[in-house]
């Protein structure tokens, strides 16, 4: 897992501006079952992102997929 700096933080590192980045709660999905042949893993992020996550208000988290449905 990982993420990327903007360049104003990159620039400022570069200088030797010490830079503080705060780790980000990880929340685990369990995901079980199989998608239909008319669905994409697109469309399974999308809906997941749109239809629980943001309702969830888990804006700002990494999350983890994981179990038997994410092999599949």
């Amino acid at each position: 897992m990982d993420w990327g700096v903007g360049s104003l933080e990159a620039e400022a590192c570069m200088l030797g501006a010490q830079s503080v980045f705060s780790i980000p709660e990880v929340i685990g999905v369990r995901l079980t079952g199989k998608l239909s042949s008319a669905v994409v893993t697109t469309d399974l992020a999308l809906a997941l992102a749109i239809t629980n996550l943001r309702r969830q208000q888990l804006v700002g988290k990494f999350v983890e997929c994981f179990d038997p449905g994410y092999q599949a």
